[in-house]
């Protein structure tokens, strides 16, 4: 059986409709990648919505809109996410939004959701966010970081749940 390589993925968006709003900044973290690797992406804040902006500390990064006329931003996102499988709390938004930077789905077309999978393996009855899984797994001894809504705060919390997580489900 082949199996595609796993990427874990976070992206942090003017908002949440992407037929209006824009990504501005992603991470991404191969799994046999020793960190993770955060990229803004070009965008405008035209149709930006102020609590998105506030939830991401987008002004308080100092993050602030720019352009990629040389298309170089998006043709590194396809080189990266070429053929791997999308991790993510919620990886059908990240791609969607993806999707509006590079124009088309280079990911393999099944994602992985840790926060479906955190229902599963706990017994849930409906998917908890990244921060209810988190805090859920801490009660069990692992050692996850708090995602703090940043690009890269959130895949290092997601990718922590997803190893909690598969050790879990390998203990059962």
């Amino acid at each position: 059986m082949t199996t595609t390589p796993l990427c874990f993925i976070d992206v942090e968006t003017t908002g949440l409709d992407s037929r209006i709003h824009q990504p501005y900044e992603v991470c991404y973290w191969h799994e046999d990648a020793e960190e993770p690797r955060t990229i803004r992406l070009p965008h405008t804040l035209e149709h930006a919505d102020g609590g998105a902006l506030r939830i991401g500390g987008y002004f308080d990064r100092h993050m602030s809109p720019y352009a990629d006329p040389s298309g170089a931003v998006a043709a590194d996102l396809v080189r990266v996410l070429r053929g791997v499988t999308l991790v993510g709390s919620n990886p059908s938004f990240d791609a969607g939004m993806l999707r509006t930077v590079i124009g088309t789905e280079v990911w393999h077309h099944r994602l992985i959701d840790v926060s479906q999978a955190a229902m599963w393996v706990l017994g849930l009855d409906r998917p908890p966010g990244l921060a209810k899984a988190a805090d859920l797994l801490r009660d069990k001894g692992f050692v996850i970081p708090e995602a703090d809504h940043t690009a890269e705060g959130d895949v290092r919390a997601t990718r922590a749940v997803y190893m909690a997580l598969d050790g879990l489900r390998d203990a059962a």
